[in-house]
């Protein structure tokens, strides 16, 4: 009698144990979602990057699981032109983790970025969250130099450029007025600036105090103001 009491307490324990092992691995998924709503993506100028976008199961079984991927064109300002987007991510076995691989190239990224909305489509294996929205800039992978000019009170006066070797890399001219800025993605190298102003009194200072300053973070490349034609700066970088 004490050993049927014995047999029965150990199939008890193990349908017990069977089921909880179940609960944790079964293949039941009560919900599926990527890693954030939003997403910082980065890509080099001129060049593409890569990133992988975490999606979580609400559980771990022990077989893959695939899930499809839609991109929302409607929401989406990127040029379709400059992803590479995977169809479907999978979850692997014994994991609630997966990775969802997106390529963008520098394809007409705009200064301001540009916006590129995933999601995930519905499944009857889980509820599936909301989008994930990739905000898309472009950033310089070596020197971003800026620019800022403070016209006189003749700003049409006034125009620049930048040359290596001869070559004019950047240039600008046709200003109204107040100031205006901008950056560049420079290589390592020696460059030229020059600021011109076309009646041959510079920007500072007897028709306004006019200025400029050319820097690589904190570094002043070239900077001032009070010139006659033109000024000419050479720099190197880094």
């Amino acid at each position: 009698m004490k050993k049927i009491l014995n047999y029965i307490i150990l199939g008890i324990f193990i349908a017990t144990a069977y089921s909880c092992d179940e609960d944790a691995t079964g293949n039941s998924v009560n919900y599926v979602t990527f890693e954030d709503t939003s997403f910082a993506f980065g890509v080099d100028i001129g060049s593409s990057s890569t990133n992988d976008i975490k999606v979580y199961a609400g559980n771990i079984t022990g077989s893959d699981r695939t899930f499809s991927v839609v991109v929302d064109t409607d929401a989406s300002s990127l040029d379709p032109a400059a992803y590479t987007v995977p169809s479907s991510v999978t979850i692997p076995g014994g994991s609630n983790e997966g990775a969802l691989t997106v390529q963008i190239s520098d394809t007409n990224i705009s200064a301001g970025g540009e916006t590129l909305v995933l999601a995930l489509a519905s499944t009857t294996e889980a509820f599936t969250s909301g989008p994930i929205t990739l905000n898309v800039t472009q950033v310089c992978p070596t020197n971003e130099v800026s620019l800022l000019i403070n016209f006189d009170d003749y700003a049409g006066e006034t125009s620049w450029e930048i040359t290596q070797g001869g070559s004019v890399l950047f240039s600008g001219d046709g200003y109204t007025g107040g100031s205006f800025s901008t950056t560049f993605c420079l290589d390592n190298g020696t460059y030229e600036f020059t600021i011109f102003d076309s009646f041959g009194d510079g920007i500072c200072c007897a028709y306004g105090n006019g200025s400029y300053t050319l820097n690589l973070g904190t570094t002043v490349l070239a900077s001032g103001g009070s010139f006659g034609a033109s000024e000419t700066t050479s720099f190197t970088l880094p």
